[in-house]
């Protein structure tokens, strides 16, 4: 089944320069467009059962992911579903115990998205919550210094469990995509400095060296994280804020993403196939099949996402088989003419899980008593 997150977004102006305060746009408060009022979790057997109820904005949309696969929120093959109540949504999802992490999250218009943070090994129970919603900013101080801010409702409390994050995106000098740097231990390098501040609203500013400006000044992008700790069947949810510092911009200026794959494959298991872009207003991307469009069935699941900072492409497939081979593509553009090589795949033969434990245990005997380079026994 086939899933598109069109988000629409004002065109920014071709080049702008901010060197002054007086230059630099006042930011505006974004707000959250999700927030969580309840949670359930039932195991039977080898399968667990997942309800988790949002209040949604209009045009948000919300997507699974289990473990590094991306699944819709209605699609029966896959197991899951949705249902409208009166003024929130339920969403279902059925994984199996093997399953190591899951996540609900909403994608908003302004790129201010909210994950929700599963615990699969909690106790079955169903609670809730009263969590209401967070407002986000990020804005410019002066040429050298970007503030990142959080304030929720209920406020927040410095006493409780939460954290604030920052990290940079930049353009990677091997031209491999962008560069993804946490800078909130203030140890990333002497020519920024960080300062986080903890009361009832979260408080984050950076500060750079001009010599880092001058190296950075037209690909800069701030990534503003708010996580609460909530240790019940929703570990964690985590808003996210990204937004361009740069201090020239340039329209149309974008990278293509080095999606890390290590994907090995399998007969008969499940797979997503992803393709991204990271910039100003990059053109919308697709993944091909040796050089054709892959088509949508109920046993595949196609996402797309366009925003003015981020276009991406995914296709999951159910059930990997020998029809999945080939080489893959990420596709620019609407009349695709740009091709960026993904990988080859191939699939390899599903091992039995009795003769892979006898693999292991095998290998366990064999290692016994032997010294392992850099660690102590």
């Amino acid at each position: 089944m086939k899933g598109v997150v069109c988000i629409l977004v004002l065109s920014i102006s071709s080049v702008c320069r901010a060197n002054s305060l007086s230059d630099i746009q006042i930011e505006k408060w974004h707000e959250s467009q999700s927030s969580l009022l309840s949670a359930e979790k039932e195991a039977s057997g080898e399968k667990l059962l997942m309800r988790v109820e949002l209040s949604v904005a209009r045009n948000t949309d919300v997507i699974w992911v289990v473990d590094r696969t991306v699944i819709g929120t209605n699609e029966k093959e896959f197991n899951t579903s949705s249902q409208k109540l009166k003024t929130s949504i339920l969403y279902i999802i059925e994984v199996s115990t093997e399953v190591e992490s899951l996540k609900l999250i909403s994608f908003s218009q302004e790129n201010v998205d909210t994950w929700y943070h599963l615990d699969l090994k909690a106790d079955d129970s169903k609670r809730y919550f009263n969590i209401g919603t967070c407002h986000s900013l990020i804005a410019n101080i002066n040429s050298t210094a970007a503030a990142a801010s959080f304030r929720c409702s209920p406020e927040l409390d410095s006493r409780n469990s939460w954290y604030q994050e920052m990290a940079l995106i930049t353009k990677s000098s091997r031209n491999e995509g962008t560069n993804w740097v946490n800078i909130s231990d203030n140890n990333f390098t002497p020519d920024i400095n960080v300062s986080l501040e903890r009361d009832k609203t979260a408080k984050g500013t950076v500060n750079f060296s001009k010599r880092f400006l001058m190296i950075q000044n037209s690909f800069l992008f701030l990534d503003s994280f708010l996580t609460i700790d909530l240790n019940s069947i929703v570990k964690t949810i985590q808003y996210r804020n990204t937004r361009d510092i740069s201090l020239i911009k340039k329209d149309g200026e974008f990278v293509v993403e080095r999606v890390p794959h290590s994907l090995k494959p399998v007969d008969g298991e499940i797979t997503t196939i992803q393709c991204e872009t990271f910039g100003r207003n990059p053109p919308p991307i697709r993944v091909e099949r040796n050089g054709m469009a892959i088509l949508d069935a109920d046993d595949v699941f196609i996402l797309s996402i366009n925003t003015n900072l981020r276009t991406s492409s995914s296709v999951t497939f159910l059930h990997n088989t020998k029809e999945m081979e080939g080489n893959y593509t990420c596709v620019l553009g609407e009349e695709g003419k740009d091709m960026v090589p993904l990988y080859v795949f191939e699939l390899k033969p599903r091992v039995p899980r009795d003769l892979m434990q006898k693999s292991i245990l095998q290998n366990e005997k064999t290692n016994c008593g032997r010294r392992v380079k850099g660690q102590d026994l």
